[in-house]
């Protein structure tokens, strides 16, 4: 299975946006007493990879009046243990901002990718006037 440039740039914003919204948790705790951050257990490149080999599993509604319900989650996630506080806290504030950081630089890179494979796709159409 083959997965076009398109398709691939919008996959890596998706998981730029989850992994951002998982530092951001794990700031956002930093006070919390006995809290473990969490970190992604794959790169990217591993999820692009794993979604290739095994097709999602989809949920039989049986009557319409039933939720669709939830595919199986995915524990894509892992402790990141670091060196506990007082509290018990383990989340590294200045590690979590540099994670950050990066992840803020990819994500930038990647629109600025789409930005410019959306405007190729107009140049090939023809439609790019301004």
């Amino acid at each position: 299975m083959s997965i076009g440039t398109t398709d691939l740039l919008a996959s890596a914003m998706k998981w730029l946006s989850w992994r951002e919204g998982l530092v951001g948790r794990n700031i956002s705790h930093v006070d919390v007493p006995d809290f473990v951050p969490l970190e992604s257990k794959r790169t990217f490149a591993e999820t692009i990879n794993r979604q290739n080999e095994t097709p999602p599993v989809a949920m039989l509604v049986t009557n319409d009046s039933h939720l669709p319900g939830r595919p199986p989650r995915n524990d894509d996630t892992k402790l990141d243990r670091g060196e506990p506080k007082l509290n018990g806290n383990e989340v590294d504030l200045d590690q979590q901002l540099m994670t950050l950081t990066e992840v803020s630089a990819q994500s930038q890179l990647a629109s600025s990718v789409y930005k410019k494979n959306m405007q190729f796709f107009k140049i090939v159409l023809g439609t790019n006037r301004g």
